[in-house]
């Protein structure tokens, strides 16, 4: 992921894995994840240390300018 105009984060890289596997892809905008917003690089990392190991989490992407939630499983 990256930081893109410092309030968004913009997926540049998806590889095989939970991330893929829920629907993520190459110039999706992650907006929130685990009910958590997300407005930059950081709000990202530290949510991504946080995600629970045993549970399902929302994410909330906007891809082609339309937002979605899409669901990670562990």
């Amino acid at each position: 992921a990256s930081d893109v105009y410092k309030r968004q984060v913009l997926v540049t890289d998806v590889g095989q894995g939970p991330a893929f596997q829920a629907g993520i892809r190459r110039n999706d905008v992650i907006t929130e994840l685990n009910r958590q917003a997300i407005s930059g690089i950081e709000d990202f990392r530290a949510a991504v240390s946080n995600l629970p190991s045993d549970r399902a989490v929302s994410v909330r992407i906007i891809r082609e300018g339309r937002a979605t939630y899409l669901v990670m499983k562990p």
